[in-house]
């Protein structure tokens, strides 16, 4: 800032009309009719008159755009004609901007004690404003300005070509199948779906039962039931967020846990892991999806090893309690019952 300085300068007044240009005009956005003496004005008008400042209008989508970029700033525009070096009381006008009526002043913070504003050109250019030289553009104002998102040439179709018969038309409805499903007609009754099972590794018993047994804002309180093969010692239960680890519970506590700080606003996959001295069971085994935006449709569907014949198929259940039906050309081939995430066909 240049310091306390004097203030202002006052506004030009209305008889003043060598100087600066204080004419009466319409309001922001609409239009002035040259007549057979005047040139167009290549400026914003405003209530005080047209101008013939040299800056080129932008549209209110341009100044919405910039907004956008700066969104602390607002839209001013000059209301006369200020030059520095000749108007300024100030010792430093160097660090203040010239104005031509019309021109447009993205602001930025409020005004200081000496009645300026820190303003930036549409150019890039930054420097002092005098307030009293300057009025706010309102957001409304600009807004009813932008253009309106229709196309830019007109839909109109010539007459002789909607005449013409299309490749793609057809005008015998009978011929189309009486089926919805798009795919051709294939036997899938003897289709068989088994589970997919790793014979490399030993499987290690999931949880069950995986309920929520109340939801605050950013919490949950869930709990589960131990695996059913007794003979595994699990020696501690990891509750995940979406993979992550949030709570441990040893084996021989009550399977209970309460899990925080969780962006219950969108979706998350709140699962728990039996983990053994050989490893920890699968997360989609014991997963329940919880949130705002959860859905109950199995998420991540993946198919692999696809032959003529035979196929894979992977998902990870939104909730494992569920049974989850398998489906080829809309017809069911299998019921995977919960815990069950991948099968082959």
């Amino acid at each position: 800032m240049q310091g306390s300085g004097p203030g202002p300068p006052p506004p030009p007044s209305s008889s003043n009309n060598s100087n600066h240009q204080n004419h009466q005009q319409p309001p922001y956005g609409s239009q002035m009719v040259p007549g057979p003496s005047q040139t167009p004005s290549t400026s914003f008008t405003n209530h005080l008159g047209p101008t013939t400042s040299t800056t080129v209008p932008p549209s209110s989508d341009t100044l919405l755009l910039q907004l956008r970029s700066r969104p602390n700033s607002r839209v001013f525009r000059a209301l006369f004609q200020y030059l520095p070096l000749r108007d300024s009381p100030n010792d430093n006008p160097q660090l203040e901007l010239s104005l031509q009526p019309g021109d447009v002043v993205l602001v930025k913070g409020e005004m200081d004690s000496d009645g300026f504003y820190c303003g930036e050109m549409l150019d890039g250019r930054q420097g002092l404003v005098p307030s009293n030289y300057v009025e706010r553009v309102p957001d409304s104002v600009l807004l009813a300005n932008a253009r309106a998102p229709s196309p830019s040439f007109p839909l109109r179709i010539p007459p002789h070509y909607s005449q013409i018969q299309h490749d793609f038309s057809s005008p015998d409805h009978s011929t189309l199948p009486d089926t919805v499903c798009p795919y051709p007609p294939t036997d899938v009754t003897k289709v068989t779906v088994q589970e997919i099972k790793n014979s490399e590794t030993p499987r290690i018993p999931c949880p069950r039962e995986l309920i929520v047994e109340k939801k605050l804002s950013r919490s949950a309180l869930v709990s589960w039931s131990p695996p059913e093969e007794s003979f595994v010692a699990v020696s501690q239960y990891h509750v995940c967020v979406d993979g992550a680890v949030r709570a441990i519970v040893p084996g021989s506590y009550k399977c209970r846990a309460l899990v925080e700080d969780i962006p219950l606003e969108t979706s998350v996959n709140l699962s728990v892991r039996a983990v053994t001295e050989h490893g920890h069971s699968p997360d989609a085994c014991c997963t329940i999806a919880i949130g705002n935006e959860a859905q109950v449709a199995p998420q991540q569907v993946r198919v692999w090893n696809v032959t003529p014949v035979s196929g894979c198929v992977r998902w990870y259940p939104s909730n494992s309690n569920a049974e989850h039906v398998v489906s080829l050309n809309a017809v069911k081939v299998g019921v995977c019952p919960p815990t069950v995430f991948q099968v082959s066909l």
